[in-house]
């Protein structure tokens, strides 16, 4: 008996058309109805969808959710041969109400930083994504000044889901943000297994690729700065985001930790701004 997941096309109900000999034939008209356990027609007199010569199956209908699935459904294939001769056929099937898949938002963030860094094979566990993605979060909340509001970024771990659900620009941000991080964390990786030998005129230097590693570092990082500045001019009341962007040609505020585990800032502004003095008022 065939088996449908329901709210999917019943692709898997196909018949088989012979003439005497057992060739494969096709029929002049073929139409199929679906009749679900209470007899109530989910399908009625649709062309069956052909796959081959003789070959055809129900796939114009998607099997619809509302309806009994504890008992076997019906699906009734009527056709005309070429000699006028018309037939019918049945056949009972399950549908299945098994899981479903779909991909979170999480998901295609992780897909997007693999791809983007060139992550090889088991560099990183998706457990290790993910916590990078987390203090993406946290950084980009302080960063956009989010704590404590509505919109302040979050990760739910039961449901594999970011929240709120971010918008094309922030989820951007946030993809960059972790990207900033694990370049970061390679760098500090090659450098801690780094040897640098003499031995006479013989030398072993495996150093020489750290301002490689420096460049795609200040590449990245910067890119980033640059992209929470454009977002944050974009945004409304923009004049009191002036503590974290620059303000005309003046700088009023720096990231001074350079992404690592503690936050901090550095104060440009001077006693003569007018608009954010802040604790200089």
């Amino acid at each position: 008996m065939p088996i449908i997941p329901l709210n999917t096309a019943a692709s898997g109900l196909d018949i088989k058309l012979r003439d005497g000999a057992g060739q494969l034939t096709d029929p002049t008209v073929i139409t199929y109805d679906i009749q679900e356990p209470g007899l109530t027609l989910v399908a009625d007199d649709i062309a069956g969808f052909k796959r081959a010569v003789g070959h055809y199956d129900a796939r114009n209908t998607v099997i619809p959710s509302g309806f009994d699935v504890s008992k076997p459904w019906k699906v009734i294939w009527s056709w005309t041969a070429a000699d006028g001769v018309s037939s019918s056929a049945t056949e009972e099937f399950t549908v299945s109400t098994g899981l479903g898949g779909s991909f979170t938002d999480l998901d295609n963030i992780t897909k997007q930083i693999k791809e983007d860094i060139a992550a090889t094979a088991g560099e990183f566990t998706e457990e290790q994504l993910e916590i990078f993605i987390v203090k993406s979060l946290d950084r980009l909340n302080l960063k956009l000044q989010l704590q404590g509001t509505t919109d302040e970024l979050s990760f739910n771990d039961s449901l594999g889901v970011i929240q709120p659900t971010p918008s094309s620009p922030m989820r951007a941000l946030i993809v960059m943000q972790a990207e900033c991080l694990i370049v970061k964390r390679r760098q500090s990786s090659a450098i801690s297994k780094g040897i640098k030998v003499r031995d006479g005129d013989s030398a072993i230097d495996t150093t020489a690729g750290f301002a490689g590693h420096k460049d795609i570092v200040t590449d990245i990082c910067e890119t980033l700065d640059k992209c929470i500045a454009a977002f944050l001019r974009g945004l409304s009341g923009v004049e009191d985001l002036g503590a974290i962007i620059w303000h005309g040609n003046s700088r009023l505020f720096e990231d001074a930790d350079f992404d690592g585990d503690a936050f901090g800032t550095k104060d440009f502004r001077t006693p003569f701004d007018s608009k954010h003095l802040g604790p200089l008022h």
